[in-house]
Formats: C-alpha cells, structure tokens, sequence
C-alpha cells in the first residue's frame, strides 16, 4: 500500500503529444517500402535493426508522448537507463520497437532540425551495438527514419527529447 501511495505522488500527467496505430505492416520490407514510397528516408542504421522489429499483426492503439531529459529531472545530462528509469517512475512505458518506424511514416508535419529518440529496448545490430530508432528532419526538409545511440550509458543533453509510451 505504501508503495502504490508513494508511486502515485511520483507520477506526473503527461500530455499526449501523438497517437500511433501499429500492426498496418506485416514485416520490414513492407514497412521501409511504404516509408520510401511516402518520399522518406531509411538509413542504412535503422535498416539494420528494422529486420529485427517484431510487427504487431493486430491493431492497436497507443498515446504517446515526447519529454526531453530535462523534463525527467536531468537538466544537464543523464545516461540511457537513468532516463528510462525516470520516465518510468513518472508514469510512462518504453515503446514497442514498431513504434519507431510506424511514426516515422505517421509524423509527416514534423519541423525541421527536430531528433525525436524512441524510448524503446535496444536491438542489437549486426556490428553488435544495441541502437534506438531516431526520427528526424533534416535541413534539406527530408524525413528521416534512423538508430543510433541505444548502450545504457549513453549521455543524453537535458534538451534531446525522447518518445515514450504514455501511462494513462
């Protein structure tokens, strides 16, 4: 009881930042195929690790939101599974890995020289790194699905902003 009591002081509310619906792919070459068709970039990183994202097969629903690491308590910098911990004392889950690639696809509006980092569990690539999916618009305008950066001691600047899962 004491524990639930404390959990729910920790807890903040959240706004809900965007709403993503998953299983619309079977597998990963119709996944990178409809983000390219839809005039968007796949780097090769997020390629690697696209292969091994697990698609949902039913529909679903999440609300998500974005907060940067200053946010979660880190105005100057906290690593990886400090922020992850965070995030998920105040209320907010880690995304499916799909979450990436199908927001990706979904967050067209989004402005330029925006890094939104997916709160996700890592999958390790083929040089053995454990990335993150990142989306991101460049300079040029041009959309782009990418992973890095994903080791839980990874430093993280108060200002990068990350997607998580919301609580409610």
């Amino acid at each position: 009881m004491f524990l639930r009591t404390l959990f729910r002081k920790q807890a903040k509310s959240w706004p809900v930042w965007r709403t993503v619906e998953l299983g619309g792919q079977r597998n990963a070459d119709t996944m990178k195929t409809a983000i390219e068709s839809a005039g968007m970039y796949v780097s090769g990183w997020a390629e690697d690790i696209l292969n091994k994202v697990p698609f949902s097969q039913k529909k679903q629903t999440l609300d998500l939101v974005v907060v940067t690491v200053a946010e979660l308590g880190f105005p100057d910098y906290a690593k990886t599974k400090q922020i992850f911990d965070a995030a998920q004392k105040q209320g907010l889950s880690l995304c499916p890995a799909e979450v990436g690639p199908q927001l990706r696809l979904q967050y067209k509006d989004q402005p330029r020289r925006e890094w939104n980092f997916i709160a996700m569990q890592p999958i390790v690539d083929s040089d053995g790194d454990p990335p993150l999916f990142i989306l991101f618009r460049a300079r040029d305008a041009s959309l782009w699905l990418d992973a890095r950066f994903g080791h839980v001691n990874y430093p993280w600047y108060g200002h990068y902003r990350f997607v998580f899962v919301s609580g409610k």
